[in-house]
C-alpha cells in the first residue's frame, strides 16, 4: 500500500508535462505522472518505499520537467510527519473480547475500589501505559460514555516512542465523573489518536474495561462487612474470607443500620457469589431481622 499526492494545476502547465515527486531531497524513480491538459490536477502514486523517515519533519517536493528540460520545482516544500507503527504497536492476543493486551489502564484506588460521595473536587490522577508512546498523542479516556482527553507533552514522553511502553498521567476530576453520571457498573476504557491521526490496531482499538462502582450521591448503601471472627471488628480486611481463620464456623456478614433508610423490619437482601472453586454458590440470602442484629449465613 502506499498513499495518492494530488498535484494542482500551476501556472504555465502544459499537456505532457512530467511530474516527479522528491522526498527529503531524493528523487522518487516510481512516483512520477504525465499531466493530461493545461488546467488539469495530476494524481501520482506514491509508493510504499516512499523514504518517509519517522524520525524527522519530512520535506516533499516536486519537480516539472517538459522536453527533457527542467520547468522548476515546488516552494515551500510540503513538510510531512510519518509515523510507521500505531500507538500502542499490534495487539497481542486478537480475537474476542477485541481488548488490546498492550494498552494498560491504571487507575487509582480511589476510583478502583470504588466511587462515594467523598470523591475529592480537585480528582485523581489516572495512568496510561502503552508502547510506542509519543509526544502530541491524543489520549482518549471513556468514563462510561463521557470522554476525557490528554494530549501527551514532550516532557511525559518522546517524541519517536518506542516498544518499550511509557506511562502518562493525567487528572479526572469529580466533575468529569458527575458529568457521566452514577453507574454501579460504571465503565471506564481507553483509546490513542498519535498527532498523524493513526490509532492503535484496528482489531482492537479500546484497552481493556474495568468496571466500577460509582456512587458520587451516596444513593447506595455501605458494603456489608465479612468477618470470620466477630472479635476481630474493627480492623480485620474484609475484602478477604480467609478460610483457615474461619474454619467449620459461618461467615458472619455485619450490616451498618446507621443510614436513615434502614428501618426495623426492613428485608436485608445480599448476593454471595464465589468463583473458582470446587461448589458455586450465587444468590439471594434473606433475612428479617433488629436493628444491630447479627446477620449469620454458612456460604
Amino acid at each position: 500500500m502506499g498513499a495518492l499526492v494530488l498535484v494542482t494545476a500551476y501556472l504555465g502547465q502544459a499537456p505532457n508535462d512530467t511530474i516527479r515527486i522528491y522526498v527529503n531531497g531524493v528523487v522518487l524513480n516510481d512516483a512520477w505522472a504525465s499531466t493530461e491538459t493545461e488546467s488539469s490536477d495530476t494524481v501520482i502514486y506514491l509508493p510504499k518505499r516512499h523514504g518517509l523517515d519517522p524520525k524527522i519533519v519530512n520535506l516533499m517536493t516536486y519537480t516539472v520537467i517538459r522536453n527533457s528540460e527542467n520547468k522548476g520545482t515546488s516552494k515551500p516544500p510540503l513538510e510531512i510527519l510519518y509515523n510507521d507503527i500505531r500507538p500502542g504497536n499490534q495487539d497481542m492476543t486478537p480475537g474476542p473480547p477485541h481488548e488490546h493486551s498492550r494498552l494498560e489502564l491504571l487507575l487509582p484506588d480511589a476510583i478502583k475500589n470504588g466511587v462515594g460521595p467523598d470523591f475529592p473536587v480537585a480528582g485523581v490522577q489516572v495512568c496510561v501505559r502503552y508502547p510506542y508512546c509519543r509526544a502530541y498523542d491524543l489520549i482518549r479516556l471513556n468514563c462510561n460514555g463521557y470522554d476525557v482527553f490528554h494530549t501527551v507533552t514532550p516532557s511525559q514522553a518522546p517524541a519517536q516512542g518506542s516498544d518499550t511502553p511509557v506511562t502518562v498521567c493525567f487528572t479526572v476530576t469529580r466533575a468529569d465523573l458527575e458529568a457521566a453520571k452514577d453507574h454501579p457498573r460504571f465503565v471506564f476504557s481507553f483509546t490513542v489518536t498519535d498527532q498523524v491521526g493513526n490509532g492503535p490496531d484496528t482489531d482492537a482499538p479500546w484497552s481493556a474495561r474495568h468496571i466500577v462502582d460509582v456512587d458520587l450521591a451516596g444513593k447506595r448503601l455501605p458494603a456489608p462487612i465479612l468477618l470470620e471472627n466477630l472479635d476481630d471488628y474493627p480492623g480485620d480486611d474484609s475484602s478477604l474470607i480467609e478460610l483457615e481463620k474461619l474454619g467449620s464456623k459461618p461467615l458472619s456478614v455485619f450490616v451498618k443500620t446507621e443510614d436513615s433508610r434502614i428501618h426495623i423490619g426492613d428485608r436485608v437482601e445480599m448476593v454471595y457469589t464465589g468463583k473458582k472453586g470446587t461448589h458455586l454458590f450465587t444468590g439471594p440470602v434473606f433475612r428479617q431481622w433488629q436493628l444491630n442484629e447479627q446477620l449469620n449465613r454458612d456460604v
